[in-house]
């Protein structure tokens, strides 16, 4: 850290601002010494040197608390807290360029910015849509989605498809989630012949589509100022939550995002059903949902003062949100889908506290980065509009309740019930700035908030500008190989083809190895889960051994050695660590 950031010159600054102190107290006597201090040394100004000495001081503290079960403290260290630091000291310069000397872009710049603001926002949408769907529908064709996954909904839409348009297509959409909106895509799947890819191009034009009301929203809030709606699109685009939004293999989560920007637009122009209706929709893609589309009612009631309609509206939900969960899914699984859902440690809070405690501060540190990540860009501005986040409230606290701690990863989609309200309160703390102090504040605001987006983006993104995107060692996940052909692909191919296309055939394949031809089928499921059942069994060693949704090679070995013992099952494919199990009685 010391190679980064050099004592010495902290040292000089801080001198050169004592021998001006100095000067200043001989010219102008203690109390015009106070005034000028006053104005030139707040904490606001000494803000950036603040934050270059917490970097010295505080980078093995983060380093060991909260890096301490990252495989590579160092680059979890740059990612979560150097390079976000450097990002806000740059950022808090040039705010105060803006805000304190009168930067200004020339008259040229600004004259064209005006001009072309639509053509290079299109530009920007049109190139972010494009080159997300083509990296998604791209780690589809190679092999690098997951069953768990992709896979998973595939199959889950695929058998809605089957059974349309009856009644009981939402029994089967309900079924795992209570996720009823499924079967829309399913309505998709049979006008495009059930292929998976038009479902993930979807799901990245519909987290795309969210541009519209919030552009509407900041043309009512901010006068229709071009240059600052402009901003708040281009925030929105590089939004690390958007970006994972769009090409986290496919959940229907991301359709919560337009939605309550809808839902927001259709609420400040007194149209409270349409807001209803839009919130509703949106809810529909998960449980959880439900219950922020609940506390979207209470908002009503609160903030917008439609009592009645607001209370009333939160009541159905609520219910509707205990029918899926106590119910539905327990009929339909016959699991306890608290349980299942890493929640079942809060029903027993007054029985067993220390249970409950023990969930909550289980991987407390990666849901203080939930929370974190969500609001940095924002620089946490949008609390001071806390009422426009009150349906935020369940969605918050789910992932820092939750035992399981993927419900507080960023990498995923739960933030999607998070985005398009803090984006409405950013965008209501923005006006509040303008009608107090002019519009110069909110242009150093929407800049400061730029820089630091970007920033992030360049921490940890699957955005082409992301080191996440180019370096294997910042992300397993993200890199550029991941939308690239196997050295085996064709062997992959062949493998599959001795996967018949009979949906009546039970397949089970290794969680990493997912495939239309495979989940097409009445039942299909991740290793280990009913192999005994299965027809066929796929297996790929050359990715992480994955037990479920887990990385475990020590669970999966042993399982694997199971099926290979099994008298019921045969090899009939072993190619470049690719194999196939058969049913016995399956083979000539």
């Amino acid at each position: 850290m010391s190679a980064l950031y050099p004592l010495s010159t902290i040292c000089v600054f801080i001198k050169s601002k004592c021998a001006i102190i100095v000067t200043k107290t001989k010219v102008l006597g203690k109390g015009g010494l106070l005034k000028w201090y006053k104005k030139w040394f707040d904490l606001l100004t000494l803000s950036p040197l603040a934050i270059l000495v917490f970097l010295l001081i505080g980078a093995e503290f983060v380093k060991n608390t909260f890096a301490a079960g990252a495989v590579y403290k160092d680059i979890a260290l740059y990612r979560y807290f150097v390079i976000p630091m450097i990002g806000l000291v740059f950022a808090l310069v040039v705010f105060l360029g803006i805000l304190r000397k009168n930067w200004t872009l020339p008259e040229s710049i600004q004259v064209f910015f005006n001009r072309h603001i639509y053509t290079i926002l299109f530009i920007a949408i049109v190139a972010h849509t494009a080159f997300y769907s083509t990296i998604l529908v791209l780690r589809y064709v190679t092999f690098h989605t997951s069953v768990i996954e992709l896979g998973s909904y595939d199959h889950k839409i695929w058998n809605t498809a089957q059974l349309l348009p009856s009644v009981e297509s939402l029994l089967v959409a309900s079924k795992g989630h209570f996720q009823p909106i499924l079967v829309f895509y399913a309505f998709w799947y049979k006008l495009f012949c059930n292929c998976p890819a038009i479902i993930l191009i979807l799901q990245v034009v519909t987290v795309v589509s969210a541009v519209v009301p919030l552009s509407l929203i900041a043309k009512e809030q901010l006068d229709n100022n071009r240059l600052w709606i402009g901003l708040l699109i281009m925030i929105y685009l590089m939004l690390p939550a958007t970006g994972f939004n769009s090409v986290g293999d496919f959940h229907p989560d991301h359709l919560y995002i337009p939605m309550s920007l809808w839902a927001y637009y259709f609420a400040k122009r007194g149209w409270c059903f349409l807001a209803l209706a839009a919130i509703t929709v949106g809810s529909l893609a998960k449980e959880p949902l439900l219950l922020g589309a609940a506390f979207f009612g209470i908002y009503l009631a609160i903030n917008m003062g439609k009592r009645w309609i607001g209370y009333i509206s939160a009541v159905i939900f609520f219910l509707l949100f205990i029918f899926g969960v106590f119910y539905l899914q327990p009929k339909l699984i016959a699991h306890n889908t608290l349980e299942v859902f890493g929640f079942d440690h809060v029903l027993g809070i007054w029985e067993h506290p220390f249970t409950f405690i023990e969930g909550v501060l289980n991987g407390i540190t990666k849901k203080m980065l939930f929370i974190w990540f969500m609001l940095f860009p924002f620089m946490f501005l949008p609390l001071f509009s806390f009422k426009e986040l009150i349906p935020t409230i369940p969605l918050f606290i789910i992932p820092i309740v939750s035992s399981n701690p993927d419900h507080s990863n960023i990498e995923s989609q739960y933030t999607a019930g998070l985005i398009g309200a803090i984006f409405v309160a950013f965008i209501l703390v923005l006006r509040d700035v303008r009608n107090r102090w002019g519009g110069r504040p909110v242009w150093a605001l929407l800049i400061l908030s730029v820089l630091l987006t970007g920033t992030l983006n360049f921490a940890k993104s699957p955005a082409p500008y992301s080191l996440s995107f180019w370096n294997k060692t910042w992300s397993v996940v993200w890199t550029y190989d991941n939308y690239l052909k196997m050295a085996y692909d064709k062997d992959m191919q062949d493998m599959l083809k001795l996967v018949p296309s009979n949906a009546q055939k039970v397949v089970v394949a290794q969680s990493n190895i997912n495939y239309g031809s495979l989940a097409h089928r009445y039942r299909f499921y991740p290793f280990p889960q009913h192999w005994q059942r299965a027809d066929y069994i796929l297996f790929d060693m050359n990715k992480p051994y994955m037990y479920y949704d887990k990385e475990d090679a020590t669970k999966f070995i042993q399982e694997l050695a199971n099926v290979q013992k099994s008298n019921d099952f045969t090899q009939i494919f072993n190619r470049s660590g690719l194999m196939l199990y058969a049913r016995l009685d399956l083979v000539d």
